[in-house]
């Protein structure tokens, strides 16, 4: 097995780069065209399915008895304030995810209950 290390450049570029890339596909999709049926929605706004998920969508490990919601947040201009309501006798969870599809973190029953949460989501800078 080679090393990733042992890789020419344009190798570790395109392992690098292409969820970025196919990410940044699926975001400009959903804000534009909208995705299965999510309808599209601006950035920073929420975009809600109105029917359940069956064979004929696509996406990655989805659930055929959820309704989904799902935000493309844009942190160039500042921080996005998400505002979870009190949610009493339901499972939710929010799954935030970087521009490179890695999970950074799961807001839901586990780690909230069912109090109201409000939460400042900032740009990264180095």
């Amino acid at each position: 097995m080679t090393k990733l290390s042992d890789l020419p450049l344009e190798v570790k570029a395109a392992i690098f780069g292409k969820p970025l890339v196919q990410n940044i596909d699926q975001i400009k999709t959903s804000v534009s065209e909208g995705f299965g049926s999510s309808p599209k929605a601006p950035y920073n706004e929420f975009s809600n399915a109105s029917t359940l998920s069956d064979a004929n969508n696509h996406f990655v490990s989805v659930n055929n008895d959820t309704l989904y919601s799902q935000v493309m947040m844009d942190l160039s201009a500042g921080p996005v304030v998400l505002e979870i309501p009190e949610i009493n006798n339901r499972y939710y969870v929010f799954q935030l995810v970087d521009a490179w599809t890695n999970n950074f973190g799961y807001l839901g029953q586990r780690t909230l209950g069912e109090r109201v949460a409000s939460l400042s989501l900032l740009k990264v800078t180095k």
